[in-house]
């Protein structure tokens, strides 16, 4: 998104240099709000992706010191302290850091080059790993500067698969589109008179592209690669942010100093909102994770503007440290995944300030890019983990359970001896209810499981007093008569919650068949059974890990069709976590998660697809109340202890019990029970697969 006013309109002309946005999209649709302790992030224009969970995000802030190189500083959330320069001298030729993403799993930081002469050359994406800082292979897309005067900046936002990239050009009045498999850009998609701050929507199928000369937002079907019919919104556009639910837009208008708000469903525009004084510049917006409150930029005032999306209102304006002394010129705004900070990047002051979401207070400047001669433009997050948030109403006595179902993200728990539920629809929870029918109401003492079979919810629960598994479907509407788990061998028998999944087997020539498989450990044995269920009977439970295996709950997941069909996890007697597969053959142990170590059951989680994917492992630690996770990605044949990654922590969750995983579009989602209250939480991330 760029900070450029077009001289045509508000004869804008920032010395020598202007600024662009980091154009990142939001990949949850989940909220977020302050956990016992404690973004979609937009940069400019467009909303920051959610995922590949790390422990706490990155920041890259964005430098345009001209000929002496483009550079990117690492800034870290949790101590707002930046980490060593990456300076371009490896691009073939150097120019304006103008833009940057961040792809959803994390690991390339996407920037766009453009040189400072001749105008209108042609501009690079340039790949950077954020692991090693290594630069890649520049990809070409072609003409992003105009001539005369300071450059117009370009803007770049990423699909939320992380397969192709969208730079937008003024010079050219277009958006080329990036395969970011193959390094390779496709045909220019016309877009008007574009301005930087292009967003994308939540599930990936349009983007938005502001267009200063025609006062509108050109939206573009990202299937076809063709331009709709533009909106009308404001004057001169110059960055757009999307809302975590997809429902709204709101675009900031640099030559009107307000901010429109879109509704997308209908495509029509709403009343502006007041952000900035007269001649303020709005220039860059961004919206937390949770959907609730946009900040915008005022390039000339100095100031940044909180937007309440509730109520569309705006608050006083907030003025950036230097603007009392030097003058400030915020020219982007990135907001952390888990809410705060947000940073705002001063293009005159060449600093990033450090704005606490929560009490709305701009801290201590950070220095960032070349001393003495940068100009900060641009900000882009890494995914990470959300801000923890609670199930509101909800109160559990153990470790609670979730999964999507229908669209919606379901929770189960235990609440005064009975399985109750809530549902996620939107951006609000239901209220709590009971799985119950005419046959009367599940009740439990210990976790509960869910899973989606043949197009159904299933709860699965032990019984207090029997130790029998039961079950009942959910159809959205009524359950079903409980049943339990059993067969002519006999009935399934436990102290703990039982563990539930789904899995897809496929023969040669024949149909895929869904089969939904239930793991438990035998109340007097500790041995891991397990049985499948096709449609009509539990087959014979067979012994999965024999003798003592456990004492608490085991985790099972699927596996890509490809190969065995389904993963088990337990918790040793020494406090490991060993793992192993089912086949066709029989279990096989394959190993041991080389960190894991735990005192309660352990939760396993597979994204991916037919062929591929990625295992999650989550567990409490065994000496503390933290909850660490780890991942194979890549899946192989086989899990070799060394493909691991190595343990993360999952930040400020405390819980005493086991944690639980679910997926939700492709975000990870964790819950877990509270340690210092019996509420129900959770916090998520994007898959980084």
């Amino acid at each position: 998104m760029s900070s450029f006013v077009n001289h045509l309109v508000s004869a804008r002309c920032k010395a020598c240099v202007l600024g662009v946005l980091g154009a990142v999209l939001v990949g949850g649709l989940l909220a977020a709000a302050p956990q016992e302790a404690a973004g979609t992030t937009t940069g400019r224009g467009g909303t920051q992706p959610q995922v590949s969970p790390g422990p706490y995000p990155t920041a890259y802030v964005g430098d345009a010191p001209g000929l002496t190189g483009a550079t990117f500083t690492p800034l870290d959330s949790q101590t707002n302290t930046a980490g060593p320069t990456i300076t371009f001298s490896g691009v073939s030729y150097q120019g304006d850091g103008d833009a940057a993403a961040v792809s959803p799993n994390g690991a390339t930081l996407y920037e766009v080059v453009s040189p400072v002469t001749p105008p209108c050359a042609d501009g690079l994406l340039v790949p950077v790993s954020t692991t090693t800082g290594a630069i890649g292979t520049p990809i070409p897309v072609g003409s992003i500067e105009p001539s005369g005067g300071a450059p117009d900046p370009a803007g770049v936002a990423i699909t939320p698969d992380g397969r192709m990239a969208y730079v937008s050009s003024s010079c050219g009045s277009h958006v080329t589109p990036v395969n970011l498999t193959t390094g390779k850009a496709g045909k220019p998609i016309p877009a008007g008179s574009v301005e930087g701050g292009l967003a994308i929507t939540p599930d990936g199928s349009t983007a938005y592209v502001p267009d200063c000369l025609g006062n509108q937002v050109t939206p573009i079907d990202l299937a076809t690669g063709k331009p709709g019919t533009p909106i009308k919104a404001g004057s001169c556009p110059q960055a757009v942010a999307i809302t975590p639910s997809g429902t709204t837009a709101y675009v900031a208008d640099d030559g009107a100093n307000t901010v429109t708000p879109i509704t997308l469903a209908s495509r029509t525009a709403g009343s502006p909102i007041k952000v900035c004084p007269a001649g303020g510049g709005p220039d860059a917006i961004a919206i937390t994770p949770d959907g609730s409150t946009a900040y915008v930029t005022c390039f000339w005032s100095g100031t940044v503007t909180a937007i309440n999306l509730a109520t569309n209102k705006a608050a006083k304006p907030l003025a950036l440290p230097s603007e009392a002394t030097d003058g400030a010129q915020p020219e982007d705004v990135a907001i952390s995944p888990a809410g705060s900070p947000a940073y705002v990047v001063d293009w005159d002051g060449d600093v990033a300030d450090p704005l606490n979401t929560a009490t709305s207070k701009i801290g201590t400047p950070i220095g960032v890019g070349v001393s003495g001669g940068g100009q900060p433009m641009s900000a882009a997050f890494t995914p990470g983990w959300t801000a923890q948030a609670t199930v509101p109403s909800a109160t559990s006595a153990t470790s609670p359970a979730m999964t999507e179902f229908d669209g919606n993200l379901y929770a189960a728990f235990i609440s005064g001896g009975l399985v109750r539920y809530a549902v996620r629809i939107g951006t609000h929870w239901s209220a709590t209810a009971s799985v119950s029918g005419s046959w009367g109401h599940a009740e439990s003492d210990v976790k509960p499981a869910l899973v989606v079979y043949a197009g159904s919810l299933y709860a699965f629960w032990t019984g207090v007093s029997t130790h029998k598994i039961f079950y009942s479907a959910f159809d959205g509407t009524t359950w079903s008569s409980q049943a339990t788990v059993s067969g002519s061998w006999g009935t399934a028998l436990t102290d703990q919650g039982p563990a539930v999944a789904t899995t897809v087997t496929a023969s040669v020539g024949v149909a895929a068949t869904p089969t939904m498989y239930v793991a438990w450990t035998g109340r007097t044995s500790g041995s891991v059974y397990y049985s499948s269920f096709s449609g009509a009977t539990w087959a014979t439970q067979q012994i999965a890990v024999g003798g003592h295996a456990t004492s608490y709950s085991p985790a099972i997941a699927p596996l890509p069709s490809s190969r065995d069909p389904l993963a088990i996890a337990w918790t040793t007697s020494s406090g490991a976590i060993s793992y192993g597969t089912l086949g066709s053959s029989g279990f096989n142990t394959e190993g041991t998660q080389p960190q894991a170590r735990t005192n309660v059951g352990p939760a396993l989680l597979f994204l991916g697809g037919a062929s591929a994917g990625t295992l999650y492992l989550a567990w409490k630690g065994e000496t503390t109340d933290k909850i660490f996770y780890s991942a194979v990605f890549d899946l192989p044949n086989s899990i070799a202890p060394g493909d691991w990654t190595a343990q993360e922590t999952l930040p400020v969750a405390l819980t005493g019990e086991a944690p639980a995983l679910a997926a939700y579009g492709w975000d990870v989602v964790a819950a877990w029970h509270g340690l210092s209250s019996d509420s129900v939480w959770f916090s998520y991330a994007e898959d980084p697969y």
